[in-house]
Parts: structure tokens; C-alpha cells; sequence
């Protein structure tokens, strides 16, 4: 009886440790997947915020690149319209030298008919 009842506590406490050692080897790998689980979670919100992170600095290229060229859309039209006033300024100018010119020789050609009339008039 006395070897039975031995061999039935060394079983019984082989049983223990076995099961001891599966609750830690459980245990274990339950923390393991937790763990993995966390690092995956951590890992895609790193990649979220540096993806959200990537998309504004790439939002705000493209902004700037935008207002960059309607500075610069905007400048030539300025310009442009600039250069437009001052090309109409300048062939106004022209126009009334042209037409100051050709009534200043009206006038002088005026006058020498007259004087040419009254020197006739006056030979006669």
C-alpha cells in the first residue's frame, strides 16, 4: 500500500508541475500575443500618423505650389495690363502729335495761300 500511495503522490505531483509548466507556457504565450498584438496596433498607428503626417506636408506642397503659380498668373496679368495702358497712353500721344503736326501744316499752308492771295491781289 505504501508504494501505491508513493507512486500516487509522485503522480499526482508530476501532474502539478506538468500542469504548472502548461499555465506558464500558456500564460506565456498569451502575454506574447498580446504583446505582438499591441506592437501591431502601435505599429499601424505610427504608420497612420506619419501617413496623415506625409499627406498634410504634401497637402500643403501643393497649396503653396498653387498659390506659387496664381502669384504668377496673377503678376503677368498685371503686367500685361500694365503694358496694355501704357501701349494705349503711348499711341494716343502719337495719334495727337500726328494730328497736332498735320494742323500746325493746315495752318502755316492756310497762311501761305492767304499771303500768296494777297500778294496777287495786290501785284494786280
Amino acid at each position: 500500500k505504501r508504494n501505491s500511495t508513493e507512486d500516487e503522490l509522485c503522480r499526482r505531483r508530476t501532474l502539478q508541475k506538468m500542469n504548472s509548466a502548461d499555465d506558464e507556457l500558456c500564460r506565456r504565450r498569451t502575454l506574447q500575443k498580446m504583446n505582438s498584438a499591441d506592437d501591431e496596433l502601435c505599429r499601424r498607428r505610427t504608420l497612420q500618423k506619419m501617413n496623415s503626417a506625409e499627406n498634410e506636408f504634401c497637402r500643403r506642397r501643393t497649396l503653396q505650389t498653387k498659390n506659387s503659380a496664381e502669384d504668377e498668373l496673377y503678376r503677368r496679368r498685371t503686367r500685361q495690363k500694365m503694358n496694355s495702358a501704357e501701349h494705349e497712353i503711348y499711341r494716343r500721344r502719337t495719334l495727337q502729335k500726328k494730328n497736332h503736326k498735320r494742323k500746325t501744316t493746315e495752318e502755316e499752308l492756310r497762311k501761305e495761300n492767304h499771303r500768296r492771295i494777297t500778294q496777287q491781289k495786290t501785284e494786280e
